[in-house]
Order: structure tokens, then sequence, then C-alpha cells
């Protein structure tokens, strides 16, 4: 039986650490978080992720900007993820991981370079 009223129990405040992102700070307090995926347009135009930054910006905690998605070549990742903070919405850069690990060294210095709170492969 739990206090809490959705039945989640907390960790013990001491394995708490400081959020580096929004989403990780939801998540910390065990509440459900809301993600979208804001999909890369073909070709360098960002006004399409603008758009779609702005319809998400006061519904979602974080949004994926996903990578080569449908395997044809878009804006990248990191594009997207600049575009969607500009747009006052927290992004999770997407890395596909290819045979080689050069595309994506370029790309996790493009995470770390612009302080995208969070990255997954």
């Amino acid at each position: 039986m739990t206090d809490s009223p959705n039945g989640i129990v907390p960790p013990p405040a001491e394995t708490y650490h400081a959020a580096h992102s929004h989403l990780q700070a939801v998540l910390q307090r065990g509440r459900f978080a809301i993600t979208a995926e804001i999909g890369p347009p073909r070709g360098a135009n960002v006004a399409p992720i603008r758009r779609k930054a702005r319809l998400l910006r006061d519904w979602v905690d974080a949004a994926n900007v996903t990578d080569s998605q449908s395997a044809v070549v878009r804006l990248p990742s990191w594009a997207g993820c600049l575009v969607a903070m500009q747009e006052g919405v927290e992004p999770v850069m997407q890395i596909l991981v290819t045979r080689t690990a050069s595309p994506c060294k370029a790309t996790c210095w493009a995470q770390r370079h612009w302080a995208f709170p969070t990255c997954c492969c």
C-alpha cells in the first residue's frame, strides 16, 4: 500500500540526482512523460520542423527528432534539434548507428557542443 495517489513509490531521496533536462525531471518525479516525434523534412528547409515544434510546444515534455527516417536522406537529427530548441521544445536527439563510427562520432560531438539534454542511439 502506498500514500501516492497514482500508486508509484518514488525512490529514496538520496538516490535522486539533479535533473539535466525537463524530461528527466518529469521521470524522476514518477510522472508519466508525454513525448512526440518530429520527423525531419527531405532537404534543408526547416520550416516544417518549426511548424511541428510550435504545435507541440505546450503539449509535450520532449520531442524525439528522428535520424534517417524511412532510410532516406533527410535533415540531420542535430539540425532538427536546434530548431526545436529555438521553438521552445526540449529535443531528444536520435542517432542512427551505422557500421562506421565516424557519423556517430560527429553526431555525438554535435549533441555535446549544443548541449542537447537527451540523446538516444
